[in-house]
Parts: structure tokens; sequence; C-alpha cells
């Protein structure tokens, strides 16, 4: 279903999974890729406060299909197209970085007026778990709690020396959006999704095992409003220009807050550690999942959905021992994989 919003008269694209329509076998089960249709109902019930799930960039809703119906045993579950992704709208934003991601941040606090919601359970992957972080700083009496799976932008830009050629290419392509080579390829699209990422079929399994790029090719073949946006959030080398953890020490205390992140991720949890370090009074858990990379719920996905079913059901559930970090940043050798394929679902 689409609902309405006032900023340039937007819609955002939600599918929402309610527990009476939830299958019996919360673990194991999975909805196919596309096939999360859902209804556009329910707000705060007696199930409780409702679980809100926001993707990442290069994405859209169908992304949770291996978790939704797994989490639904008892609260209603959302999942978005963030504004300017998938099937939303796709407004333009503003070119300064700090008002485009207020923008997007109070359509989601717009949306969830709309959808009649109180507080809800706000888990946020990478790009989407940078706006959810920011849209609990600035509307924390409306988070019950707050998930970061493999949160984006969190971590401070580490200069590196590059070589010439390196910088030249990298100066190159930051003239462009991140996708700007999918969406020119026209209907072979999917198939540079398929050769970039063979990875997503074993991620997704489907009927056709090219749904899911099918799918990534749609949510990014439109006006890139988003794209552009995250584009002017992001730094040289897939830096955030306004890094989470300066501003996180401005997060409410009553805030519960939880990080997931993938032990084989090119994202490093040590920014989750300081941060929990540095703010005891704070309610700070972090979880890494080892055989997971970025895409946690997809990779771990029973592991996951167990770890949201006991956050969500009040369960404590501790961080385990805090780890040492080998020098992890988009600096690395990763870096041209990510800069050059990965953009696509992060």
């Amino acid at each position: 279903s689409f609902v309405p919003i006032s900023f340039q008269n937007s819609q955002i694209y939600t599918v929402t999974l309610d527990p009476t329509e939830a299958p019996t076998t919360p673990s194991t089960s999975t909805a196919p890729l596309g096939q999360l249709t859902g209804t556009l109902a329910s707000t705060d019930s007696t199930t409780g406060h409702p679980v809100v799930l926001v993707h990442g960039f290069g994405a859209g809703s169908a992304i949770w299909c291996a978790n939704m119906a797994a989490i639904t045993t008892r609260h209603v579950v959302h999942a978005i197209d963030l504004l300017g992704f998938g099937r939303s709208s796709r407004p333009k934003f503003s070119a300064k970085p700090e008002e485009a991601e207020q923008q997007m941040v109070d359509a989601i606090e717009e949306w969830r007026k709309q959808m009649g919601i109180q507080k809800m359970y706000l888990i946020g992957h990478s790009f989407g778990g940078y706006l959810s972080t920011s849209y609990a700083l600035k509307y924390p009496n409306r988070i019950e709690h707050l998930v970061l799976v493999d949160p984006w932008g969190y971590a401070e830009a580490e200069e590196r020396q590059l070589s010439r050629k390196l910088t030249f290419i990298v100066g190159v392509i930051s003239l462009f959006n991140p996708l700007t080579t999918l969406r020119v390829s026209g209907p072979l699209g999917p198939k540079l999704v398929k050769k970039a990422r063979p990875d997503l079929a074993v991620r997704y399994p489907s009927e056709n095992p090219d749904d899911i790029y099918e799918y990534i090719y749609r949510c990014n073949s439109q006006s890139p409003t988003g794209e552009t946006a995250f584009k002017s959030m992001m730094a040289k080398l897939g830096w955030a220009k306004s890094p989470m953890l300066h501003r996180f020490s401005d997060m409410h205390e009553a805030v519960p807050v939880t990080f997931i992140h993938g032990g084989r991720s090119w994202i490093s949890a040590e920014p989750a550690y300081v941060l929990k370090d540095k703010l005891p009074n704070n309610k700070i858990n972090i979880h890494v999942l080892e055989n997971a990379s970025h895409h946690v719920y997809a990779d771990a996905r029973d592991e996951f959905n167990e770890l949201i079913r006991r956050i969500i059901s009040g369960e404590k559930v501790n961080s385990p021992e805090s780890r040492t970090f080998d020098d992890c940043s988009l600096a690395d050798s990763e870096t041209t994989d990510y800069v050059y394929a990965n953009h696509k679902t992060n």
C-alpha cells in the first residue's frame, strides 16, 4: 500500500504483515521474493508496538522477505521503501546533505503519524541504519528499541595515500551517482546486477532465481533522487560526511540500542564498541554474527530472526564480551569492491 505524506505530495510504499496472518513456523519460514504484499492496517495494538524495517541503499522492502514472517508472532511488522527508493515517490531532495538527511527522516516521522503508530521497534540496515539513528536522535520518544544492522556511516574517515591511478578513478566516479551504470544499461540491467552480485541468488532463493536481480534493477532504474541524496551525504571512498560516531552522544539515554554486525562484513563493529565504552549510561548492546557478511539478516537469517524476536519480546539479551579489531575500513582491500559494485544493496 502507499501511504501519502505532504513532502512534495509523496507516497511511501509500505508492506505490512499482521501476526494473525503469519505462518506458524517462524524460525524457518520465508516469503518468496516478490510475494510480500500484506495489508495496510495495523498500528499499535494488543500485540504491542509494531516493528518497522528500513532497508539500505539501492534496495527496497522485499529484502526483508526472509525475516518479516518470522518476527510477526506477536507484533505487526511494517517494511517501507525509503522515499526516493523502491516503489516510493522520487521527490527532489536538497543538495545540502544535512537538509537531505532531515527530509528523509521527517518523511519517516510523517509516515509514522499517518500509520497511527505511537512507538516502534525501528530496525535499519546499512544506510537505513544511518537514517534510523538520525530519526532516533530527533524523535527519541517514538522509539521502543533501535536496532542497527551493520549500519553505514558510523566510522570517521581515515586518510589513506592512494595511488595516482586510483585517485583519478575515484575522482571520476565521484562525479556520477553510484548506480548510473545500472540505469544506462537498460534491459541489460538485471544481467549486470547478476554479474556483479551472483551471491544474491543464494541469499534470496525464489522459484525464478533471477527474481532478485530483476527486483534490484527495478528498484534502481527510476529517477535516482534517493541515490542523489545518499551521494550528497557520502564523502570519497564511501565514508559519511557526518559520521554518527560524533553524533551518537546526543542519543537519549532511555532509548535502548542494539547493534547487529556481520563478522565477515566490510563494515567494522568497532564504532559500536567505542560508543558502548564512551556512553556507559546508554543502553547499548552489540552482537556480531560471525558467519554473516554485510547482509546479516539474509546470511544468518535464523540467528538474526531469533535475536530480533528476543529483543521485541522484552527478553534480556546481553552483549558478548568485547573483542579486538583489525583495521577494518572502507579504505582497505575491499574498498574498490564496494565503490564499484556493492553500492547496489548497501
